[in-house]
């Protein structure tokens, strides 16, 4: 039952982080033929920068330990969401959580993060 529990709240998420993806993403116009010939080259090093950021954030959310604590800190961080949006969207998935344990929540698990030497090395170059 639980698993059923996180399948939706993940593939909800997913669909959400999707849709806003998508509203981010300017328009091109398909007219536009006088473009630089080097507009569609990916820069390959901030491709494999962005990579490395996002699987150094996944690993960070491995040590969080509550689930709703990991969710927040997804949100913050990952989507970049205000404590506002952050709330709204928490409510879309049935928890019912205010602006200051959102507040609570994320000065916790920072504070938490930063005993973890594993954590610490995760920064260092």
């Amino acid at each position: 039952m639980a698993y059923q529990a996180y399948l939706k709240i993940t593939g909800r998420n997913l669909a959400v982080d999707l849709f806003r993806a998508e509203a981010r993403q300017p328009e091109v116009s398909l007219d536009n033929t006088h473009a630089d010939s080097c507009d569609g080259i990916a820069d390959a090093h901030s491709d494999i920068a962005e990579l490395e950021q996002l699987l150094r954030f996944e690993a960070i959310l491995g040590y969080i330990r509550k689930p709703l604590d990991r969710e927040i800190f997804r949100l913050r961080f990952g989507l970049h969401l205000s404590p506002d949006e952050t709330v709204a969207d928490l409510a879309l998935q049935g928890q019912d959580v205010t602006k200051s344990q959102v507040f609570r929540s994320v000065e916790r698990t920072i504070r938490y993060l930063g005993t973890l030497p594993d954590v610490r090395e995760l920064f260092e170059l």
